[in-house]
């Protein structure tokens, strides 16, 4: 079993990446920015500017929403390393969720973002039959997947029976800290999906101030890294929302050119 003094690095390096977190002041700051530019200027400047490398104002809205998931699936896989060797396989499946919407519509051959494609993991798994599909998904990060590939179980639920599995043997006290976070997450993402447009944003904040919460409560517990992630990835989902907008925007106003 693991202590609370084993987390204690880790702890001390998710104090550091969490004080460079915006404030709701600087947030509304950025967003006042107007054009892709401006807005990709200011945020680099602030703490969001890691998840910014590389990005450029003329690039495609396909290069923008890889490069933010390349930079989550880095980050994700960096915080594990921070982590004791038993719960560094449950971090690293974290790393998965954001694609578990693409992996879905790939299932069920729904539409996907053009820059798919171009990606080495899920770019092979594209326009190929089914069985193909499940034998190139078995060689990948997805590979847990491919046991209810072909059953009516979502994707979800496939991630999180995988993801339990991956826990180690460890206080009661440590598995009901993990289960509060997750509960939580559930808890918003069971509520966001039936509220209108204009109140999403406020669910969010919400969301932020409890995983903050959780994550203060539960310090040196392995639970504190899945509350961190979950605000690093509320954070990343907004810088994308923004930069995303901004650059329709200049292609639209550019279309017309």
């Amino acid at each position: 079993m693991l202590t609370s003094s084993r987390f204690a690095y880790t702890q001390a390096r998710l104090q550091v990446r969490h004080g460079l977190r915006l404030n709701e002041q600087q947030w509304r700051h950025l967003e006042s920015q107007q054009g892709l530019a401006n807005f990709l200027h200011v945020a680099s400047e602030s703490g969001m500017s890691d998840w910014l490398a590389g990005l450029h104002a003329d690039d495609s809205i396909h290069i923008l929403e890889k490069s933010f998931s390349k930079h989550f699936r880095d980050y994700v896989e960096q915080v594990s390393h921070w982590q004791p060797a038993q719960w560094r396989k449950a971090t690293l499946w974290i790393s998965v969720l954001p694609d578990l919407p693409l992996l879905e519509n790939i299932r069920n051959r729904g539409e996907v973002p053009q820059w798919l494609s171009d990606d080495e993991e899920l770019g092979p798994l594209l326009e190929v039959s089914d069985d193909a599909l499940v034998q190139r998904l078995a060689l990948t990060r997805y590979a847990p997947l491919t046991a209810t590939w072909h059953s009516t179980t979502s994707m979800l639920e496939s991630w999180r029976t995988h993801w339990k599995e991956c826990w180690p043997d460890t206080s009661a006290k440590a598995l009901a800290g993990v289960e509060s976070v997750e509960a939580l997450i559930l808890c918003h993402r069971g509520s966001f999906m039936e509220l209108k447009t204009h109140a999403t944003a406020a669910a969010r904040s919400e969301l932020s101030k409890q995983l903050g919460l959780q994550f203060r409560r539960l310090s040196q517990q392995p639970a504190a890294v899945f509350a961190h992630l979950g605000l690093v990835a509320l954070d990343v989902e907004r810088l994308r929302g923004n930069v995303s907008s901004r650059a329709l925007l200049l292609n639209s106003v550019a279309a017309k050119q």
